[in-house]
């Protein structure tokens, strides 16, 4: 009997292990940019690199990916692999390539205001190469000119792999917001009036880059 138990509970984790597996698969068209031309292409066993129309075979192993260059050279990479980010790492380079597709809908979240303000709204799109955000707060105290506020925080799906700024204009006021590779996000008024306390402040959409 509990022999019986031992392999039914075994055959329950190779078939979790097997359908998380197959939920994230190198097979796809990778580029650098939507916006440009495919790098490669992956099926089952080999790699096609369409500028210069060859292919190679290829194995993976772990983290290890084992391309067969020629009859007589393999070049090992470590490759870490998300539903549409693939990075390659080759000795101190890392090339980080998306998948090339139409049609993927969008992942959408909220941020969390930070301690000090209030919000209305907000709503951010994971697009692959960039997001949008937009966001409607009030703060409880007045936001100053020439200071920057952490007013939000987005989800690790959200962050950016670099800090990235954006300028905006809202109210005949000139923001600039600041969304870190950590989830923090800034708000500065550069110039115009200040933000007095409870004055709502409206961020239609704004757009940053992921990577």
């Amino acid at each position: 009997m509990e022999n019986w138990r031992l392999k039914l509970v075994a055959i329950l984790f190779i078939s979790i292990a097997l359908t998380c597996n197959a939920k994230v698969s190198l097979t796809g068209i990778w580029g650098i940019s939507q916006n440009e031309n495919a790098v490669f292409s992956i099926d089952a066993d080999s790699i096609y690199y369409v500028d210069e129309l060859s292919q190679c075979k290829y194995k993976t192993k772990g983290d290890s990916l084992f391309i067969q260059i020629d009859a007589n050279t393999v070049l090992r990479c470590k490759y870490i692999l998300g539903d549409d980010v693939l990075s390659i790492i080759h000795g101190k380079v890392s090339t980080k390539y998306i998948r090339m597709h139409s049609g993927r809908s969008p992942i959408i979240g909220i941020c969390s205001i930070r301690s000090g303000f209030k919000y209305f709204t907000s709503r951010i799109e994971n697009l692959i190469t960039f997001a949008t955000f937009n966001l409607t707060f009030s703060p409880n105290t007045t936001m100053n000119v020439g200071t920057s506020y952490l007013v939000a925080n987005v989800g690790t799906i959200f962050c950016p792999d670099s800090d990235q700024m954006v300028d905006y204009n809202e109210s005949a006021r000139r923001w600039k917001i600041k969304i870190k590779s950590t989830g923090d996000v800034y708000f500065e008024i550069v110039s115009g009036s200040k933000l007095l306390a409870g004055e709502v402040a409206k961020f239609s959409t704004f757009k940053y880059s992921l990577f």
